[in-house]
C-alpha cells in the first residue's frame, strides 16, 4: 500500500481526524497549564503497569498457532516478547497521557463554564453531547481493538480506584458500605477491562 493510498484512506475518516486534533489540543493544554511537579509525582504510580505489559507480551508470544496444513507453530522468541512488551508500554503510555489530559481539559472547561453566563439547559446539552460522542468513539474502538480497549479500561479503572483510595484520607472514618461505594467504579472498570482482555486474547485474528 503506497503512501498516497494510506493518506487517502486517512483523509476519508473525518472522525479519526477530529479525534486526533482534539487529542493534540488537550495534550498541549495540559502541558501549558499543569505544573511539571504534578506529572513527576504521577509517574511512580505508573510503574505497576510495566508488569502488566510484560505479562501480556509474554502470554501473547507463547501462544501456539496453526499453519495452513494444521500443524502447530511455536512463535515464541525473545525478540517477539521484547517487541510486544515495548509496544504495549507505548500504547498504555499514550492511553494514560490522553486520559489525564482529557481529565484536566474537562475540569478546566467545567470551571470556565461555571463562571460564565451559560444557563443549566445549555450546560446539560453540551455535557450530554460530549458524553455521547466519547461513548461512541470508545464503542468503535472496542469493536475493532478489544484487547487494547481492555488494557486501557484496566488502566483507567486502576487509577480511578487509586484516586478514590487516596481521597479517603480526607473523608475520615468510613463504614464498609461507604468504602464499597467509593471503590465500586474503579473495581468495575478493572473487571470489565480484564474481561475484554480475555476476550481479545481468545479471539482469533481474521
Amino acid at each position: 500500500m503506497t503512501t498516497e493510498i494510506k493518506t487517502k484512506i486517512f483523509l476519508e475518516k473525518p472522525t479519526l481526524i477530529v479525534f486526533l486534533i482534539l487529542a493534540i489540543a488537550v495534550i498541549v493544554h495540559t502541558i501549558l497549564t499543569v505544573n511539571i511537579s504534578v506529572l513527576i509525582d504521577f509517574l511512580p504510580k505508573s510503574i505497576w503497569f510495566f508488569a502488566l505489559c510484560a505479562f501480556i507480551a509474554f502470554e501473547q508470544c507463547i501462544r501456539f498457532d496453526r499453519d495452513d496444513d494444521g500443524k502447530i507453530v511455536d512463535n515464541f522468541s525473545l525478540e517477539n516478547v521484547v517487541g510486544t512488551f515495548v509496544g504495549y508500554i507505548v500504547f498504555l503510555s499514550i492511553v494514560l497521557i490522553l486520559f489525564y489530559s482529557f481529565y484536566i481539559f474537562f475540569k478546566d472547561m467545567i470551571n470556565l463554564i461555571s463562571k460564565s453566563n451559560i444557563n443549566s439547559y445549555q450546560i446539560t446539552f453540551l455535557g450530554g453531547l460530549i458524553s455521547i460522542l466519547i461513548a461512541y468513539a470508545l464503542f468503535i474502538f472496542r469493536l475493532r481493538k478489544r484487547l487494547e480497549y481492555g488494557l486501557s479500561e484496566l488502566v483507567v479503572g486502576f487509577y480511578v480506584a487509586l484516586h478514590n483510595i487516596t481521597a479517603i484520607k480526607g473523608v475520615g472514618n468510613l463504614d464498609s458500605s461507604q468504602l464499597l461505594v467509593i471503590l465500586t467504579a474503579g473495581i468495575y472498570l478493572m473487571v470489565r477491562g480484564l474481561d475484554n482482555i480475555y476476550l481479545g486474547v481468545k479471539k482469533k485474528p481474521s
